[in-house]
């Protein structure tokens, strides 16, 4: 995308909730280089997307949706190794504080399983995939009762 400054920025938003607070995340690319921040825009949209940090471990998060409601927000944290996504994991961000990680369902598949959350319920439910990292197989998976179940990953 073509932001007017520079084509290696662009700016995303990914879900709106019923305030109007915007989620979604500033995707930059420069030489074989990405760093996907989380933003978050809230009314009246004149101010630059705050950022409500990274989930540790990771290097970079991007924020894919919203509750309606009750200021959740979720997505993927993600670290590239030269430049290739490797490692997703599922991210709950309650709105304030740092963002904490969705546990891998029991049953995940492979040794190192990937997850990714894409939507928020008001009724703290959270929806996403989880995959296995060698085969690429992807199985659909909700969190539910998603507050209780986040945490925060040990450095």
């Amino acid at each position: 995308m073509w932001n007017g400054y520079h084509h290696s920025f662009s700016t995303i938003g990914r879900d709106i909730d019923d305030r109007g607070r915007v989620v979604g995340l500033e995707d930059y690319y420069y030489r074989n280089d990405p760093k996907l921040t989380p933003a978050v825009w809230k009314k009246p949209y004149d101010a630059l997307p705050a950022d409500p940090g990274r989930l540790n471990g990771y290097r970079d998060l991007e924020l894919s949706g919203t509750s309606p409601t009750t200021n959740v927000a979720v997505g993927t944290a993600t670290n590239f190794e030269e430049s290739w996504p490797s490692y997703f994991q599922a991210v709950y961000w309650p709105g304030k504080g740092a963002p904490l990680a969705l546990p891998f369902p029991a049953g995940a598949p492979g040794a190192v399983p990937l997850s990714r959350a894409f939507a928020a319920t008001d009724d703290d439910r959270v929806g996403g995939t989880v995959s296995d990292r060698e085969t690429g197989a992807n199985s659909a998976v909700i969190w539910t009762c998603a507050s209780k179940q986040a945490y925060a990953p040990k450095g």
